[in-house]
């Protein structure tokens, strides 16, 4: 008897080896990446340029045991498949994915290099692909709902075969619309807009500003506070930080201008573009943003320095 527990004890302790041998960060498999899908404008009218960005992103975004970085392989981009389909109205539970329409998308980065994705952050230059559809080819699209469907197929990934896999697609929502019958003021941003990311992801960003200088300049007192606030991004883009932050401010007045109070007076709605305004101001002055700075600019137009506890910080109103 005392022989048989002395061979199951000691069977047990080597089948718990074995495990953990098996599940020690040394026997982890490769880390594969997510994929963040944004079309953009999210609404399309057919006839207008479409962007599509796809941002590779580490699986693992804080220090888990056993994470490592991801290695795509030189040329990485020949594996990253991108088409839509068409949602039915009905639900689709239980049922096949509507088939793939084969939309023509063209990959416009130079991603022939090996990269890394690491969960300590990799450049965002180097991990967002750009996708376009001219404007001819979405003349060609009919109005609906799309799913923009992305996959990267594991021999892209250095080293890790085939034991590597995408767990499923990433996807992300496009609404295609006829044109309005009236061309408002928001709707004629978005389309300048549209023209704005076209040229940005073509790699002629002069052609971008030009497009969005030009709207600008004829609707100096209409223009929303979206337009502006991509004329701020496009001069930050490019390292110019003083007119970006006249350009965010302009986007902040014409938030305030179009703003419509909500039912609850109570509530203090910030333009979209103060925080980071905010932030860029501080870096002109030298200064570093702390977390409790960023989080309240309302505070820094009402209460006095002395509760405060530090000088009040320009705002970009």
């Amino acid at each position: 008897m005392m022989r048989r527990l002395a061979g199951i004890w000691i069977f047990l302790l080597c089948l718990g080896g074995t495990l953990a041998a098996a599940q020690s960060p040394a026997q982890a498999p490769p880390e594969y990446p997510r994929l963040y899908v944004t079309p953009k404008p999210e609404t399309l009218v057919p006839g207008w340029p479409l962007v599509v960005d796809v941002e590779i992103v580490h699986a693992e975004r804080g220090d888990a045991d056993g994470a490592r970085d991801t290695v795509l392989a030189p040329d990485w981009h020949r594996h990253l498949r991108l088409d839509a389909w068409q949602r039915p109205r009905e639900s689709l539970r239980g049922k096949p994915r509507p088939p793939f329409l084969g939309w023509p998308f063209k990959l416009t980065a130079n991603t022939s290099g090996r990269l890394v994705v690491s969960r300590r952050g990799t450049p965002a230059d180097k991990r967002v692909v750009h996708f376009v559809l001219s404007p001819a080819e979405t003349a060609k699209i009919l109005p609906g709902v799309y799913e923009i469907e992305a996959e990267l197929a594991p021999r892209s990934v250095e080293g890790g075969g085939g034991s590597w896999r995408v767990k499923g697609p990433y996807s992300a929502q496009l609404t295609v619309r006829e044109a309005p019958a009236e061309l408002t003021g928001s709707v004629a941003c978005d389309a300048v807009r549209a023209q704005a990311d076209y040229h940005a992801a073509l790699g002629e960003p002069r052609r971008a500003v030009a497009v969005l200088d030009e709207f600008l300049v004829r609707n100096a007192a209409t223009a929303d506070t979206l337009c502006w606030g991509a004329r701020g991004q496009l001069a930050e883009r490019h390292g110019q930080l003083r007119e970006a932050v006249e350009y965010y401010r302009k986007a902040n007045r014409a938030y305030r201008r179009d703003y419509k109070p909500t039912d609850n007076p109570d509530a203090i709605r910030e333009p979209p573009y103060q925080l980071h305004c905010m932030s860029l101001l501080d870096t002109l002055a030298g200064r570093k943003t702390g977390r409790n700075e960023a989080i309240n600019p309302t505070a820094e137009k009402m209460l006095p320095e002395k509760m405060l506890g530090r000088p009040r910080r320009d705002t970009c109103d």
